[in-house]
């Protein structure tokens, strides 16, 4: 009996890493999609299948679904007897940053295809290891802009951790290293009375004075 016993479990664990016993015949994917296509991932997911449903190896498969930019997270599990159910989180993209890529909500980069990018998104600047801190001051300039009726188009952190931005169809604002929301606040309330109905021709607002601005036009010299 023993002997039996003993070839029994030995057969059944070779049946059981056998790839050919309960091969995956389903892949059942789930998300909320809107840049990637459901069949393309069953593409990706059956091509990572290795083995029957005892030896497939889930974190191969989503290994696998990671190496695709537009994929942020990726949840895979067997379930009984012949199938995987895959869940895929979506990246979303907030911003561009410069050329290398997109920034998520988070402020991570991830870098699709340049032709997948959407449409009308800000462009973030700065030195590498400042995404998450550009992304985040992004939200608190444009948040006190779009009650004027402004939105920003860029922002920028220099190497030497200067901020300037500029306006869609407006000016380039330069704001320097210090004193932000101070010098923020001063051309809110201040730059509509400054250029009067001259707002469009102004090209350049350079906010690094301690009780004022400079507005550079585009045809004709300073005023402020």
């Amino acid at each position: 009996m023993l002997v039996g016993t003993l070839a029994l479990v030995t057969w059944g664990a070779v049946k059981l890493t056998d790839p050919t016993t309960l091969p995956i015949k389903a892949v059942h994917i789930q998300g909320e999609f809107q840049r990637l296509r459901p069949e393309v991932l069953k593409v990706l997911v059956a091509q990572a299948i290795k083995g029957g449903f005892f030896t497939t190896e889930v974190d191969r498969i989503r290994a696998a679904l990671l190496r695709e930019p537009w994929i942020r997270e990726a949840l895979v599990r067997r379930v009984w007897p012949q199938t995987l159910e895959v869940t895929v989180h979506e990246q979303r993209a907030v911003a561009r940053w410069g050329d290398k890529g997109l920034l998520n909500p988070e402020g991570t980069v991830f870098s699709p295809p340049p032709e997948s990018y959407p449409k009308g998104l800000v462009e973030l600047h700065g030195p590498l290891g400042t995404e998450a801190q550009v992304l985040s001051r992004f939200y608190a300039v444009n948040q006190r802009l779009i009650d004027r009726g402004w939105k920003v188009a860029r922002l920028s952190l220099s190497p030497r951790r200067a901020w300037s931005f500029e306006l869609v169809h407006g000016p380039r604002v330069i704001v320097g290293r210090t004193d932000f929301e101070r010098r923020i606040g001063r051309f809110v309330a201040n730059f509509h009375r400054v250029v009067g109905d001259r707002g469009d021709m102004a090209a350049q607002v350079d906010l690094r004075y301690t009780n004022g601005f400079t507005v550079k036009t585009r045809s004709y010299g300073r005023s402020g």
